[in-house]
């Protein structure tokens, strides 16, 4: 997925959230909801990360103390929590290899566009299609309202 491209779902991804915290536990765990293969990984030690541990799912991994290069070089998306500057040296590589290097707010677009984003009607030969009412879209304001709840960590 590079920039805004859309893949249709984050599912079977492999994603990268840089920085844990709270938001980067919401991020983690929406993707993970959404089927991505999630890492995050922090500078802090672990011992100082185990309240948000604690918050993420259990097939999410968790690389404290640092910001290993392989966990870069893998990832197909990477994301960064707002309290992790944006000029550290793997972030600087990972662009460079291409690999799309994203904040929460973008993710929170692309779920709404990839995820929540009702199917366009078929063109008839009449006009405009005609959407079924079997499974309505959902409201703007409560897809908005779940998605920035899961990256944010609110419940």
């Amino acid at each position: 997925m590079h920039g805004r491209e859309k893949a249709g779902t984050f599912r079977d991804r492999n994603i990268l959230i840089v920085g844990l915290a709270r938001s980067g536990t919401g991020a983690a765990n929406l993707l993970a909801f959404l089927g991505a293969k999630v890492c995050v990984t922090d500078a802090k030690p672990f011992n100082s990360l185990k309240d948000y541990i604690g918050e993420l799912d259990p097939y999410i991994k968790v690389a404290g103390g640092g910001h290993p290069a392989k966990l870069f070089n893998q990832a197909d998306i990477i994301v960064v929590s707002p309290g992790v500057p944006l000029g550290i040296t793997p972030l600087l590589h990972a662009r460079e290899r291409g690999i799309p290097v994203i904040g929460e707010l973008e993710l929170a677009y692309q779920v709404i566009k990839s995820e929540f984003s009702p199917p366009r009607p078929e063109a008839s030969g009449r006009g405009r299609g005609v959407q079924s009412s079997a499974n309505p879209p959902l409201p703007p304001k409560q897809v908005l309202r779940h998605c920035l709840a899961a990256i944010l960590g609110m419940r």
